[in-house]
């Protein structure tokens, strides 16, 4: 099969196709959050959070997302979290998954997620951003995501990460340490 080993990627590559400190304005519109009954120590339950999110570049009726979570738990100091599950819609993006850990010094988080297969082209195209050349014009059409993930003190590790694209299921690892100037190691492996 295919496959990538020591791949390096540079945050102003990952980020240089989107100037991501140009001010932009952000409009939510239908906004709907529901939650549970709210009590002093008591966990968030039931909380739903629905609108349409409108940017420059969004179509006009904006790009609709949900992201629903039955159950969050925050320690009294607000130091430790526990998402036990979430689900999340944005346009046709669909993933679920689960998140904890600790909210000090370092940040220490970890979770999972898992997502549909969504069209990244249209996602893309979407929220404003032009889906890049390719040669075959229905490449990035079947995009899906299965990873866990773990970020402490600014270094991220994705161990496993499952990715399709189009035809071809990748499996492996993502690593970035932390710091100053911090690059990024895939290890992948295709089988098509």
């Amino acid at each position: 099969g295919a496959g990538a080993r020591g791949h390096q990627v540079s945050p102003n590559y990952i980020y240089g196709a989107v100037p991501y400190t140009a001010p932009r304005r952000i409009v939510i519109t239908a906004l709907n959050l529901a939650t549970g009954d709210i009590a002093p120590d008591e966990p968030f339950t039931d909380t739903e959070i629905a609108g349409n999110l409108h940017m420059d570049g969004f179509p006009e009726a904006g790009v609709p997302f949900r992201l629903e979570v039955p159950k969050v738990v925050l320690s009294k100091d607000y130091s430790q979290l526990d998402i036990g599950e979430y689900s999340l819609q944005f346009g046709g993006f669909e993933g679920e998954g689960s998140i904890g850990g600790s909210l000090g010094e370092p940040l220490a988080l970890k979770g999972d997620i898992d997502t549909n297969d969504f069209d990244l082209r249209a996602l893309l195209t979407s929220v404003g951003i032009e889906a890049p050349k390719t040669t075959d014009p229905k490449a990035l059409g079947k995009v899906e995501l299965a990873a866990t993930w773990r970020l402490e003190g600014g270094a991220m590790v994705i161990d496993p990460l499952t990715l399709t694209l189009d035809d071809t299921r990748f499996t492996g690892t993502f690593a970035r340490g932390a710091g100053e100037d911090p690059v990024g190691d895939f290890t992948l492996r295709g089988d098509n």
